[in-house]
């Protein structure tokens, strides 16, 4: 049995089995014939014709159900593709209004960097939030976020996790372009460590998580602490003088305030922000300080403090 044009193997089967189909009793009747032997089943039929299990059970259910044809099947997954396509603009174009941006030309939107994974959850979040049901697939609902280039993605400009990513990181920029042999060796090796490396990150993560969970549902157990501070080009903030109201703005790189706010994130407390003076200086000084601060704080809060602390803090030195 040849493959035909009008729909392949699959419709060319379900025409010959729908020959041998009773609508009445629901049931193909044992009248095949193959080779002059008459009386076989569907089954025998589908081997001896050479198709394969798949092709044989979706022909069959599309005569039993009634099914379209290949012609008719992509209409209605072209209306489907369409249908969904128009929703899942929809639903893009609607997460503009909660970005920062031009919102009175439109031109151009900024967001944070987002996977495919990322974009598709949120949108089954909002789908759940409103008692809807989705639409598409998260490869196209990423497909149709890409097409749209007003918005603009904003990757995370923070400073590596720990000293070694640093090195890492800074050792592959300097063989960037290079292609001696021991540069690619040397490029090699870096992702093999790098490997390993995001590993033990993603074991640390995990154990941090773990931490955080107790100290936020059995307090008696763990108070989990976290301190850090932002990076230095977070506080290139727009300054003006007063009076060079129409001049441009620019961004005034206040170094001076680097190592002086500190974010603490209490697990199961909350968060808090400490400003500290020039006099106090950084580094070990000021977060053994916002430690102390933040523990007296958690107990004023009448939360007693766990039998171990977990603390998570940048370089104390």
């Amino acid at each position: 049995m040849g493959k035909q044009k009008s729909g392949g193997m699959r419709d060319v089967l379900r025409q010959k089995l729908a020959a041998h189909y009773d609508s009445s009793s629901n049931t193909f009747q044992n009248s095949f014939v193959v080779g002059g032997v008459s009386g076989l089943c569907d089954r025998a039929f589908a081997v001896a014709a050479g198709v394969s299990e798949a092709t044989f059970v979706r022909a069959r259910a599309d005569v039993t159900l009634v099914r379209p044809t290949h012609a008719g099947r992509l209409k209605v997954h072209a209306r489907a593709v369409g249908a969904d396509r128009a929703a899942l603009d929809a639903w893009v174009r609607a997460q503009r209004n909660s970005m920062e941006g031009d919102k009175i030309t439109g031109k151009k939107w900024y967001t944070e960097k987002t996977t495919e994974k990322q974009l598709w959850d949120r949108y089954v979040k909002s789908c759940d939030r409103v008692q809807q049901p989705t639409k598409g697939s998260s490869r196209l609902l990423f497909a149709i976020w890409k097409q749209h280039s007003e918005i603009v993605e904003v990757k995370p400009t923070g400073h590596a996790i720990c000293d070694t990513c640093s090195d890492i990181h800074t050792e592959r920029l300097a063989l960037e372009g290079l292609h001696d042999a021991y540069s690619k060796q040397r490029m090699v090796e870096l992702g093999k460590e790098a490997d390993a490396h995001n590993n033990f990150h993603s074991k640390e993560r995990a154990h941090y998580d773990d931490a955080v969970h107790v100290a936020t549902h059995h307090p008696e157990k763990k108070t989990c602490i976290t301190i850090d501070a932002p990076t230095q080009h977070q506080f290139d903030l727009p300054s003006q003088a007063r009076w060079k109201r129409d001049t441009s703005k620019k961004l005034d790189g206040t170094h001076r305030w680097q190592s002086k706010v500190e974010g603490v994130l209490d697990a199961g407390v909350g968060m808090m922000v400490f400003i500290a003076r020039t006099a106090l200086g950084g580094g070990g000084n000021l977060t053994a300080t916002v430690l102390m601060l933040s523990l007296m704080h958690h107990v004023k809060l009448g939360r007693e403090l766990g039998d171990s602390l977990h603390l998570q803090a940048r370089r104390l030195h």
